[in-house]
């Protein structure tokens, strides 16, 4: 290792190797937990299909490529709790139906939805036109004028109420008849410490190792901090 070979030919002062030693602590111990939250982070994989559209007539919403989106046609919805990875609601509106309260029922649940989960949305097949109240929750949740969905237009919303357009996962496209249909990847990563924690105890055999040995670092500089006396490495601890 170059490190080691570095020391060995140019030894170093106790104190600056123990010091060396603390940062290098740190720096790996945040490397791993930044490569176990990797590791842990969901796929999302969404594309809207319509009318209007060529190609197979496939939509979805996969979450670690299973698909979340409940079938039917319509503005399929699912709800993820990016805390825990966990899909909380799934919905999907067919706004083509007779029910003449679907719009005002959409309209709700939009509202409804918990400003810190990812909500994502695809459209598929066809829809009826909105409403005014629906259309303005949907441009608060960061949809512009032009990508309002509309009939034969294939639509996808990826994002956090409480973000919007700020929100580093957040992806909006609307695609014209006869574009085929659209697709939108996102890597989201885990917010809470506490269960990725768990779910990391829970699943350290199926976690592929990090990208370097564990504490490497650390372990060549104790070697040569052992080549220092006891009394000097105590007087340059204290």
């Amino acid at each position: 290792m170059q490190l080691d070979k570095q020391l060995t030919q140019n030894p170093e002062e106790c104190k600056t190797l123990i010091e060396a030693k603390e940062k290098v602590q740190q720096f790996e111990e945040e490397l791993i937990h930044e490569g176990v939250r990797r590791r842990m982070a969901l796929e999302i994989d969404v594309q809207s299909w319509t009318k209007g559209n060529v190609g197979h007539p496939d939509s979805w919403i996969r979450i670690g490529n299973c698909d979340k989106r409940l079938p039917g046609s319509g503005i399929g919805c699912v709800c993820v709790d990016i805390g825990t990875g966990k899909v909380v609601k799934q919905l999907t509106f067919n706004l083509q139906a007779t029910d003449t309260d679907i719009d005002e029922k959409f309209a709700y649940f939009l509202k409804s939805v918990n400003e810190d989960w990812l909500l994502i949305m695809c459209l598929h097949d066809e829809i009826q036109e909105l409403g005014p109240s629906t259309v303005e929750i949907l441009k608060q949740l960061g949809v512009s004028n032009d990508q309002i969905p509309l009939n034969e237009n294939s639509f996808i919303y990826i994002g956090r109420p409480s973000k919007t357009k700020i929100d580093p996962y957040f992806a909006c496209v609307c695609r014209g008849p006869n574009k085929g249909p659209c697709n939108v990847r996102r890597v989201v990563i885990l917010d809470d410490d506490t269960s990725l924690t768990d779910v990391c105890s829970a699943k350290t055999s199926s976690v592929p190792p990090i990208i370097f040995e564990s504490r490497t670092l650390s372990h060549t500089l104790d070697k040569h901090l052992k080549a220092c006396s006891k009394e000097t490495i105590a007087a340059c601890q204290k």
